[in-house]
């Protein structure tokens, strides 16, 4: 099955990636919290949102990846280092804050649908961008709950039920980037490709 939907040539997409990796650049180096009330600014080495920045940085270059693939390995990039930093926690028995490893669980969660739905789109096996749509929505809806509430993923103690209590506003910040770029791509795809199959097909 041929590629249904498509960036159109001199699309800005592209530039909008370019603008989001370096925004998101940052919050992969620096994190911004509220622990018991207190705001706190730390610096911290988080290397899936990194691998997702450098890999929209990437996107940029159509001379790199021609196909609409290039779009899909920011977040695949992202769903790969998450699932790294769980088994390196696993196998060597590190220590992770339970504030961190819900929101890391979080990002997961959102890297593997963006994953799932682009590929599905770049093999031509998915017809509608709709999904595409919807999901960051969703994913954008639940993370705003949350840090309103203070409830998961984004409020949550560092040690499950006690501890210090600690509301990861930067990673929310860049979660919604994150969330944003997989909508820019959606709405920069085509579907005309679609849409005359279907008039072509009710004419019949």
């Amino acid at each position: 099955m041929h590629e249904e939907l498509y960036v159109r040539d001199g699309s800005k997409i592209r530039y909008a990636m370019l603008v989001f990796s370096i925004i998101i650049l940052p919050f992969s180096l620096l994190e911004f919290a509220v622990r018991n009330g207190t705001p706190e600014f730390s610096f911290r080495l988080n290397t899936p949102l990194l691998s997702a920045a450098v890999m929209m940085f990437l996107s940029f270059f159509d001379g790199l990846f021609k196909s609409l693939m290039r779009f899909l390995y920011p977040y695949l990039a992202l769903l790969v280092a998450e699932f790294l930093r769980f088994g390196t926690v696993s196998i060597f028995n590190r220590e992770m804050p339970f504030d961190i490893y819900v929101i890391s669980a979080f990002f997961m969660l959102a890297a593997f649908g963006f994953t799932f739905i682009l590929y599905f789109i770049a093999q031509g096996k998915m017809r509608t961008k709709i999904f595409l749509i919807c999901w960051p929505v969703l994913m954008a809806i639940l993370a705003t709950v949350s840090i309103i509430v203070r409830i998961l993923p984004f409020g949550a103690y560092d040690q499950v039920t006690k501890g210090v209590f600690c509301i990861g506003v930067s990673d929310y910040i860049a979660f919604l980037l994150l969330n944003a770029s997989g909508l820019s791509v959606a709405f920069a795809l085509r579907d005309d490709k679609v849409k005359k199959e279907k008039k072509e097909r009710k004419s019949r």
